[in-house]
């Protein structure tokens, strides 16, 4: 990873009183297109102002680039002058989806304080305008570059930018082949990274390593939890949802795997010497029959035993007097001890921005982590949602990108969601906000920090959350 000298990098001056990021002309320029944290830019400002002290503060920086695209990043250090401890240093890495386009970038700094419930303090500067300076990106092969290229570089770009992903597809072929047929879904798009596809398999593979040929391209699966290409039995006959991921198709949701069926009892016998067929191991259970005992005296009955002993009454009279006065309740018995943990992960993320699993117990093999950071925060559509946590109806901000079945979308929520069955409006669709198993959501699954969405208009139509907040996502099993 590189390291980055704060001292090395733009500085601007923010005026807390006028709340003024101050930008000379010679400096607005911060970044060439496609850059991506390989500039830091820093900001001072005063450290004490509206009686609290900022350096306890947590920072954000809210940026929209010139093609009315945004998001909201945490400061990459806040520290205290080390001229002057009555101002601040903040500095801001600036990421890749900060420079997708060139031109104007809006930027403006937050200050905030909160708690998993609600903020309590936000302070915000006026936006600024810096400029993100034109750039060129193209492959690793060594081809010239002309104004024809440039064109259809741009015209790639803007068609991926609008792209809702392939759509829904299905999959008919036979469980044994290792290439899998992908059709019904849209021939007229590119296979770059980012491409998001939903597929129908009729049969659950067996072929180990499978792949995926989607519009004429052959290409591996990997499984996301292992960063591994798919075991057979991950790929079910169910539907399954796929992002392509470095030249690779990534599976977001492998069948788990099942236990092996135990031994028959027969098998067991035949392990311990019984030799011959099933039905003659089950007549083998069964004895001789015995022979018929001799019938025995008629004994007296209860009511003659009684009577013999003592009782002085008729028959209805003895049978009343055997019925006693209720007996008291018996105290509570003890809880049984828990049952033995069978073992799963834990997903989270790590400083590094890398996907982990913890194991519950010692002894399971670990999960190799898998960094899907970069393709969150520069493949998916990014936004950003500011309802409140009690409002049913969540509307995110940024996104302009044409909503279709099967697209993927990124949406920060800067507080925990409290509101019964929320819904979701990206880009003028509106939907419920579903579990995977096309349920309402959870209240508390809609938690703060930044989720993915799934959307579907087949029955029943809605956002699925792909990332809930009781398991940033599937929770793989031992």
């Amino acid at each position: 990873m590189a390291n980055h000298i704060t001292d090395e990098h733009p500085l601007f001056e923010v005026d807390a009183e006028s709340r003024e990021i101050i930008l000379s002309q010679g400096n607005r320029t911060v970044a060439v297109q496609f850059d991506m944290n390989s500039q830091i830019i820093t900001f001072h400002i005063k450290r004490y102002f509206d009686n609290v002290d900022h350096l306890g503060q947590k920072v954000q920086i809210h940026y929209l680039n010139s093609a009315a695209k945004g998001d909201i990043v945490e400061a990459h250090s806040v520290t205290e002058d080390p001229t002057d401890p009555d101002y601040l240093l903040v500095t801001w890495l600036i990421g890749a989806s900060a420079t997708q386009t060139s031109g104007q970038l809006d930027i403006a700094i937050e200050f905030y304080e909160s708690d998993d419930t609600q903020c309590y303090y936000r302070w915000f500067t006026k936006p600024a305008t810096m400029n993100i300076a034109k750039g060129i990106l193209v492959s690793d092969k060594n081809v010239g570059i002309t104004s024809e290229i440039l064109l259809r570089i741009e015209a790639a770009l803007e068609k991926i930018g609008n792209c809702p992903g392939l759509g829904f597809g299905s999959c008919e072929t036979e469980a044994s082949v290792r290439d899998k047929a992908i059709t019904g879904v849209d021939t007229s798009l590119p296979l770059l990274d980012g491409t998001t596809l939903t597929v129908r398999f009729t049969a659950a593979n067996i072929a180990a390593s499978p792949r995926l040929t989607v519009n004429g391209q052959t290409s591996i699966v990997y499984d996301w939890r292992t960063g591994q290409p798919l075991t057979a039995d991950s790929l079910g006959a169910c539907t399954h949802h796929f992002v392509l991921y470095g030249g690779a198709w990534v599976l977001l949701n492998p069948v788990e795997a099942e236990g092996k069926d135990g031994k028959s009892a027969y098998d067991m016998a035949v392990e311990n010497g019984f030799t011959g067929t099933v039905q003659e191991w089950l007549a083998s259970l069964q004895g001789a029959p015995g022979q018929d005992g001799s019938n025995g005296a008629d004994g007296a009955s209860a009511y003659q035993l009684a009577v013999a002993n003592g009782f002085d009454g008729t028959l209805t009279e003895w049978l009343t007097s055997l019925n006693g006065e209720p007996g008291q309740d018996g105290a509570p018995g003890q809880d049984g001890a828990d049952g033995a943990d069978g073992g799963h992960y834990v997903p989270s993320v790590n400083a590094n921005g890398e996907m982990i699993w913890t194991a519950s117990k010692t002894g399971m093999p670990p999960v190799a982590p898998i960094d899907l950071h970069d393709y969150i925060d520069t493949i998916l559509p990014s936004g950003y949602c500011s309802t409140g946590e009690a409002v049913t109806d969540k509307i995110e901000s940024f996104i302009d990108k044409a909503i279709a079945n099967g697209s993927v979308v990124s949406v920060q929520f800067p507080r925990a969601n409290t509101a019964s069955s929320p819904t979701l409006t990206v880009n003028g669709v509106k939907a419920p906000i579903l579990d995977a198993g096309g349920q309402p959501v959870s209240p508390s699954a809609l938690g703060a920090g930044r989720r993915l969405f799934l959307y579907s208009s087949a029955s029943p139509t809605g956002w699925i959350l792909l990332n809930p907040q009781t398991a940033t996502l599937p929770t793989a099993t031992a």
